[in-house]
């Protein structure tokens, strides 16, 4: 503080008792009057505040001013002016400063002119979007009072107060404005050039598209608010962008997923989308037949084949039996039935499905031709033979039929009278829709044997040629025999050379008696250590029987001198196999003291060696003499000496028993 004087005084006082106190008392002082320090000299501006605030020295308490003129005021605990002068001129005003101390004063002398004019500060463009909100603010020096702004976009006004542009615009455009900014002083001016902009395009078209390779695509950008351009970043190979239209087009080539960048322009702005750009591969096309067969009961396969790698296939309408493997194409199976189905194939990728309808066709099974492989006639006779086969053929055939034969081809019936004798092979055929059947026929076409006797005649004497015997006058050994003779067909023996004599005089005697049509008695010696069927199935390879042949089978059931005899179950063997492959049981040729067999032996007719005068019992043929031994006669014409036999059956029954 700033004190003006203070002086200090000591004060004695006596109390009673003798005691003195001494006391210094404080006498007041006040502090030094204010000395104003603010400008003598100040310019006031008509209009605008009066910036002048009183300053002083020694902390005035109090501030006041004499001589104001107009409006102005002065703030008694400030010192600050306020208000502003309204007319031209100047005054002398005095200021004061007042503390405890007193007041101190001052002349100020204030100058009352115009102020300068506004500056507008503000851009001097703007840009505004139709149907938005829109705000500019006139910014100018030396405090205007009042703004202004001639030529504004419909939808926009000023406040004058403020100098704030706001509001909508609604139409599009550039307008000049002028802008006001106004003082006592004058007014500012600034030409605006405000644009007023549509709305960023905004792209309404789907976010994703898909094409396929090699075919033509097609996809226009839509977009609001009146674009002027579009554009497409990241096309795949093959497609472009028309920038006035927007449209996407031409022809992919490549499978992929693009992200393009869809752009729309205006003067507004930029919109912009991103599209997922899917190109798939082209629809398979199905390049396999388009018909296809197979057979019932058969395998069948037919493989689906189509364009632009297929990842699935699938058949639809297929017959029963057949299915298809999804993953390969491949239609399999077994047909179960006949018939023509119309069945759509279909192969599948992630760009389509390709179809084709086949027409497929199951025809029955080929026939199997199931009639006997072998038959016999005679020559002369009627002959009548029926191909059978499965699968119900609907077509017979016969290749190599001997003259006088023919088949009925509906039926399959061989019938007729064969002209001449031999042994034929004909190709007998069965035919359906789904093929044909061959077999080869083994047909023996005997020569018709005369009847040389009365068919009751009995008794009738022929010669026995064994194995080493060979007729020295056939015809005068047929003619005697009335066209009958017996001969050896076949000897086991270990020595090879005696089995090769046996068949060579066997197949020369079978030759000559074979031409003169006589009834063969053909035989072969049993012997063990070779199975009966093996004996039989040798014996018949080289002396068949069956109809029409004249040929009657014997075995020669006997000791056997050099080796193992042929045993009961061994006969049984030999004569079951003979009648399971000619329906008919052979001869038995054994001694009188064996004639007599049970079981299956029972079955056989017997030729009895007995050289006795009196006929056995049971016998169907007798062998009474072997040459040396016997009753006479025991010598044949054409023969000598030799073993001759005599029948006990009637000659009609002996000729059945050859089959004729």
């Amino acid at each position: 503080m700033n004190i003006k004087k203070m002086a200090l005084k000591t004060v004695g006082i006596i109390l009673a008792g003798g005691l003195a106190l001494a006391a210094q008392a404080a006498l007041a002082v006040h502090p030094t009057p204010p000395v104003i320090t603010s400008l003598a000299n100040a310019v006031a501006y008509i209009g605008t505040p009066f910036d002048y605030t009183i300053t002083a020295t020694n902390s005035p308490t109090r501030y006041s001013a004499s001589g104001l003129v107009g409006n102005l005021t002065v703030n008694a605990q400030t010192g600050a002016f306020s208000g502003s002068p309204t007319a031209v001129g100047s005054a002398y005003i005095t200021l004061y400063a007042a503390n405890a101390g007193g007041t101190g004063s001052k002349e100020l002398h204030v100058l009352f002119s115009r102020p300068p004019a506004p500056v507008i500060s503000s851009a001097a463009s703007a840009k505004g979007t139709a149907g938005r909100a829109f705000s500019y603010a006139i910014n100018a020096s030396n405090n205007p009072t009042s703004y202004g702004a001639t030529g504004l976009p419909a939808g926009l006004s000023v406040n004058t107060n403020s100098g704030l542009i706001s509001g909508t615009p609604t139409s599009l455009g550039v307008s000049t404005v002028t802008l006001h900014a106004v003082n006592a002083g004058g007014t500012g001016l600034l030409a605006l050039a405000l644009t007023v902009v549509p709305p960023t395009p905004v792209i309404t078209s789907p976010a994703s598209a898909k094409g396929t390779t090699g075919s033509a695509f097609s996809c226009a950008i839509a977009a609001s608010n009146n674009p002027t351009s579009y554009g497409a970043a990241g096309l795949p190979t093959g497609l472009t962008v028309n920038t006035k239209t927007g449209l996407l087009s031409g022809t992919p080539t490549n499978v992929g997923v693009s992200t393009v960048t869809l752009t729309a322009v205006n003067v507004g702005g930029t919109g912009s989308l991103a599209l997922l750009l899917t190109v798939y591969p082209s629809s398979p096309v199905v390049t396999s037949a388009s018909s296809a067969s197979g057979a019932a009961g058969k395998a069948f396969s037919y493989a689906i084949t189509a364009t632009n790698n297929p990842t699935n296939f699938g058949a639809a309408g297929l017959p029963a039996g057949l299915s298809v493997n999804a993953q390969t194409g491949l239609i399999s199976g077994t047909p179960a039935a006949a018939g023509v189905s119309t069945a759509t194939v279909s192969a599948t990728n992630a760009g389509g499905a390709g179809s084709l309808a086949i027409l497929l066709t199951v025809y029955p099974s080929s026939p199997v031709v199931t009639s006997a492989l072998s038959a016999t006639g005679k020559a002369g006779s009627a002959f009548s033979y029926a191909i059978t086969a499965s699968n119900s053929p609907t077509h017979y055939s016969a290749a190599g039929l001997p003259a006088g034969l023919s088949v009925n081809a509906q039926t399959g019936l061989i019938s007729g009278t064969p002209a001449a004798a031999g042994v034929l092979t004909v190709t007998v055929s069965a035919a359906n829709t789904g093929g044909t059947g061959s077999a080869a026929l083994s047909l023996n076409i005997s020569p018709s044997l005369p009847e040389r006797a009365p068919l009751t005649q009995t008794g009738i004497n022929f010669p026995d040629l064994n194995m080493w015997r060979l007729a020295s006058d056939w015809d005068a050994l047929n003619k005697a025999s009335y066209g009958i003779v017996g001969m050896k067909v076949y000897e086991w023996n270990s020595d090879q050379t005696i089995i090769n004599k046996v068949v060579a005089n066997f197949k020369q005697n079978l030759a000559a008696a074979t031409a003169r049509q006589m009834i063969i008695v053909g035989y072969t010696f049993g012997v063990g250590g070779v199975t009966g069927a093996a004996q039989a199935d040798t014996t018949l390879a080289l002396f068949p029987v069956g109809a029409n042949l004249g040929h009657i089978l014997v075995l020669d059931l006997e000791s056997n001198p050099s080796g193992a005899s042929m045993t009961t179950a061994q006969a049984e063997d030999f004569v079951t196999e003979v009648h399971n492959k000619t329906g008919r049981y052979p001869f038995l040729y054994t001694s009188k003291s064996n004639a007599r067999y049970s079981g299956l032996l029972a079955n056989c007719p017997r030729w009895i060696a007995d050289y006795t005068s009196t006929p056995p019992q049971g016998a169907t043929l007798w062998q009474y003499t072997d040459g040396p031994l016997g009753m006479a006669p025991n010598t044949f014409p054409g023969v000598g000496s030799c073993d001759i036999n005599k029948t006990m059956i009637t000659y009609g029954e002996l000729r059945q028993m050859a089959g004729l």
